[in-house]
């Protein structure tokens, strides 16, 4: 069993948050979504860490040769 260790309230919802999640909210579809990440990118969690980038609110992966 996962614990909560946080929480959000975005859009008027309390949203429970675990351990490496984050909360994001996407006002163009009044929702919200919790997901491993450390950023939110156009209200989507993701890990900035990894071979993507975050630009306008859209995903770019990186090509690493």
């Amino acid at each position: 069993m996962t614990s909560v260790l946080n929480s959000c309230v975005l859009f008027n919802r309390y949203v429970q948050v675990v351990e490496n999640e984050i909360c994001c909210e996407n006002p163009n579809q009044d929702s919200v979504s919790v997901g491993v990440g450390d950023s939110c990118c156009g209200g989507i969690p993701f890990t900035s860490s990894g071979a993507q980038i975050c630009c306008n609110s859209k995903y770019h992966y990186i090509l690493i040769q």
